[in-house]
């Protein structure tokens, strides 16, 4: 067992997609750690401090391990690991409650305090929002392709098309069935 000595309680995490890195959140804080230096309480790579509250999601860029998106109040920061620095913002001007990264790094989408859902496109830097939520929508997954985004704040699960254009001006499905609130979802990993 290692130990990796951060600051205050853990409340997100996530690993790098090729194992090497391991991010974790406490409070505004976000540290990075070289999963490869066996070291007990081995010092972080990197340590951010200036989000605009408690950080409430992590990601790595799925296809660039040294990509890291941190969602806070005000929107979703995107730090390099290679230049150890801010590389953009994405503005927005609610509280974020989750994130979740597009398998095929197109987008990064996050639930919101006010029960909406709100997502950038990372090339463009266009965002837009998906409204009407009976609750918050803490719950966001993408399919292994990038064509369906789902959600759920509530009892139901919402699933977004995000093939073609993208899912401005569409009706999503909504799944009906559950007894009590959905909190989490995941999609089967792409069929063999």
């Amino acid at each position: 067992i290692r130990v990796m000595r951060g600051r205050g309680w853990t409340e997100q995490l996530a690993w790098s997609h090729d194992g090497a890195r391991l991010a974790v959140s406490a409070g505004k804080r976000v540290t990075v750690f070289d999963s490869n230096d066996l070291r007990d309480q081995a010092p972080p790579l990197y340590e951010w401090t200036d989000h605009a509250s408690a950080v409430t999601g992590l990601a790595f860029d799925p296809r660039n391990s040294l990509r890291l998106a941190a969602a806070s109040y005000g929107g979703v920061k995107l730090w390099s690991l290679i230049a150890g620095d801010l590389e953009r913002a994405l503005a927005w001007k609610g509280s974020m409650i989750s994130l979740s990264w597009s398998p095929d790094g197109a987008y990064i989408a996050c639930g919101c305090q006010d029960q909406s859902v709100h997502f950038w496109r990372l090339a463009s830097g266009a965002d837009s929002e998906m409204s009407g939520y009976a609750a918050k929508p803490k719950a966001i997954a993408w399919c292994w392709d990038s064509s369906l985004l789902a959600t759920s704040g509530d009892a139901t699960a919402t699933l977004w098309d995000f093939g073609g254009r993208g899912p401005e001006g569409t009706e999503p499905i909504i799944l009906h069935g559950h007894v009590d609130h959905v909190s989490t979802l995941s999609f089967a990993p792409k069929a063999v």
